[in-house]
């Protein structure tokens, strides 16, 4: 039989663990068993709404997704596990974490990621199968 944490270290853990994303705050790419290697750094929310949208609906998930319209590009591209990001004030991204990348081939790049891609504390690298 498992043991269960004590109630209040666990609850601490689980706060830890979702904290909101503050500003100003440093965070870290996270890729999770289950989850996708990668997570996509969107120029706006708009974007990845505008992409998830097309692909519900069927349409040219290329267009809306890679490519965009009117010159506007929806994706900047892909963060990998352990890239480094800095979270910045605003409502610009909603539910979003607007972010500024530290590390890595985006470095300096601005735009929107999902929180739950983010960890607070730098992550260890995947072991090799």
């Amino acid at each position: 039989m498992s043991r269960l944490p004590p109630p209040a270290a666990f609850l601490a853990l689980t706060l830890l663990a979702t904290a909101p994303a503050v500003a100003g705050e440093i965070r870290f790419v996270n890729a999770t068993p289950g989850g996708p290697a990668e997570y996509t750094l969107w120029t706006s929310y708009t974007a990845s709404v505008n992409c998830a949208r097309a692909l519900l609906s069927g349409y040219d998930a290329r267009q809306w997704c890679e490519e965009g319209m009117a010159g506007i590009i929806p994706k900047l591209g892909s963060l990998a596990h352990g890239t480094e990001v800095e979270v910045l004030e605003d409502t610009e991204c909603r539910d979003m974490v607007h972010a500024r990348v530290l590390t890595g081939p985006l470095k300096g790049q601005v735009g929107c990621i999902v929180a739950r891609g983010l960890s607070v504390g730098r992550p260890e690298l995947p072991s090799a199968p």
